[in-house]
């Protein structure tokens, strides 16, 4: 790849990455922003603290230290303690962008960014009527799968998606088998294939 358009692919990222970070601190649907940079804390964290009492700090940690080991039945218990499916859907979605931003910037030799700032602001508490539950374990609007997992929580869901295409490919770029990124496709899902082994992930 030319070094210019090497350059305006990570400038496209930047962009994307940076308006990301910026409103992790934001109030969601169902955490504050005061919550959400607790998420943001325990998501960049080397080991997996657990606080007993607060099921959300369990929920966020568990996603980002021990996500394989979550089951059907981590999920009813998470909601049994006051964790409703909503809820832990945006505690996933924070803490897999965080995931994704920290391991871009590691991987290009950046230093950790500073955490995002609390804003003002209280939760809205909306739920998605179309959101149900099906298949899988939290609700959807359309069937399951990873790209509609975060459906019941629709900025989370949106975020994703632009993550997913700075860093990857959009959704309906995925359907072009022949796409170059400065990798060929094959190349990419050589990689994405190895790194989703790591980590576990099944999918």
């Amino acid at each position: 790849m030319h070094p210019d358009s090497s350059f305006a692919v990570l400038e496209a990222i930047d962009v994307v990455i940076d308006r990301q970070w910026s409103t992790l601190g934001a109030p969601g649907l169902w955490m504050t922003g005061e919550e959400r940079t607790e998420i943001v804390r325990i998501a960049r964290s080397r080991q997996a603290p657990v606080d007993a009492d607060d099921p959300a700090a369990a929920a966020a940690s568990l996603a980002a230290h021990r996500a394989a080991t979550i089951t059907a039945d981590t999920v009813d218990e998470l909601e049994s303690r006051g964790v409703r499916r909503e809820h832990y859907v945006e505690i996933v979605g924070v803490v897999s962008r965080v995931a994704a931003i920290e391991t871009f910037d590691r991987g290009i030799g950046r230093p950790a960014r500073p955490a995002p700032p609390p804003l003002p602001g209280v939760p809205s508490r909306h739920v998605v009527a179309a959101a149900k539950r099906r298949a899988g374990w939290v609700p959807t609007v359309d069937a399951i799968s990873p790209p509609t997992a975060l459906q019941a929580v629709p900025p989370e869901a949106a975020a994703q998606e632009a993550l997913h295409g700075a860093l990857y490919l959009s959704y309906p770029g995925m359907a072009d088998l022949a796409a170059v990124r400065g990798l060929s496709r094959a190349q990419m899902e050589l990689v994405a294939a190895r790194v989703s082994y790591l980590n576990d992930c099944f999918f």
